[in-house]
């Protein structure tokens, strides 16, 4: 693929934190218009939220596990993570070198 190294990576920054804006309304349980009283509705409403959150973070969730299931397949990212790793045992190297030379000065 063609894509940088920061595309890629702002591509599964932005997925990695996936929101849903949808409103979930198919996973009430109850109609809040069959209420015969304001505090029924209320309480129909509040027990409605409870499921539409409840649907939103099943939702998401499943959106953001295949995101991590993409990136980890993802051959890009395999090859960002191994240049990171090499970088890291790189800058190791030259700070157990710059410790051994202020070693060797004293």
């Amino acid at each position: 693929s063609t894509s940088s190294d920061k595309d890629v990576l702002s591509f599964y920054a932005v997925w990695s934190g996936f929101v849903s804006r949808l409103s979930f309304g198919w996973a009430d349980q109850y109609n809040p218009n069959e209420a015969e009283t304001r505090y029924q509705r209320r309480a129909i409403e509040k027990e409605n939220k409870k499921y539409r959150d409840a649907e939103k973070r099943r939702y998401v969730e499943q959106v953001r596990s295949l995101v991590e299931f993409c990136k980890k397949r993802d051959k890009r990212m395999i090859g960002i993570k191994k240049k990171k790793q090499e970088l890291k045992l790189k800058q190791e190297k030259e700070r157990l070198l710059a410790l051994e030379k202020r070693k060797e000065i004293r």
